[in-house]
């Protein structure tokens, strides 16, 4: 997996700037993060994490890189069968009655909170185990963030890369805007590459979109003719 640094290079080959003298590496790299954050909406990772629960918290904090929950296990087991809970809301006059749901309490982006996990089940020190998908690295780790790798399938990396060219193009288009000294058929090109490099990211995320949803478990069915119709 490549670093964001190595992506940022390859951006600046692409926008004809390996130098750096027109955009910024850190720019381009704050760009990336940009559509990591857009990508992982589209194509979030998945991560497994299990830990003990406390005796008595049915309230669970989930990490910072959290999106959205896949399967929660409990009590986990290494050996089948596993128990996998159902999810209700916790509103729901059912959801306290039995031990077997939970629910989520989304952070709805405030700073500095994070999203809650909820148990119907009393716990008393088992060990809890949470599927759920998450942003990509950088988006949400610690260290350096030119340093660490970025964690988009190879087969993606373009759409990352062509989501900060674009970018690129439209940041020197505002610019260009607030100080125009510029002819009217130079800012136009600008105008038409903002609108060339966006087409070209949104057709490849569109294309990963469509090979994924081709690749599901379920295809195109068809009734035989003479299936009833209730």
């Amino acid at each position: 997996m490549p670093t964001l640094a190595t992506l940022a290079d390859r951006v600046q080959v692409l926008l004809n700037d390996p130098d750096a003298t027109i955009w910024s590496q850190l720019a381009i790299e704050q760009w990336l993060v940009d559509g990591l954050r857009e990508y992982s909406i589209h194509f979030p990772r998945t991560r497994y994490i299990s830990a003990l629960t406390q005796a008595g918290l049915q309230k669970i904090e989930l990490p910072e890189d959290f999106i959205a929950v896949l399967e929660v296990e409990f009590p986990r087991t290494d050996d089948p069968p596993h128990r996998y809970l159902q999810r209700l809301a916790r509103t729901h006059p059912d959801f306290w009655q039995r031990d077997c749901y939970y629910d989520v309490e989304a952070s709805n982006a405030n700073p500095g909170s994070l999203s809650t996990l909820y148990l119907s089940a009393v716990p008393n020190g088992e060990s809890l185990g949470i599927t759920y998908a998450a942003y990509h690295v950088p988006m949400e780790a610690d260290g350096e963030p030119s340093t660490l790798q970025v964690t988009v399938a190879n087969q993606h990396e373009h759409i990352i890369e062509q989501y900060a060219v674009w970018q690129a193009h439209v940041h020197r288009l505002a610019t260009e805007v607030q100080n125009p000294d510029l002819t009217i058929r130079l800012m136009q090109q600008y105008k038409l590459a903002v609108q060339a490099t966006e087409t070209s990211y949104r057709t490849s995320l569109r294309e990963a979109m469509k090979a994924r949803a081709s690749s599901g478990w379920t295809g195109p069915w068809k009734s035989d003719v003479h299936d009833r119709i209730y």
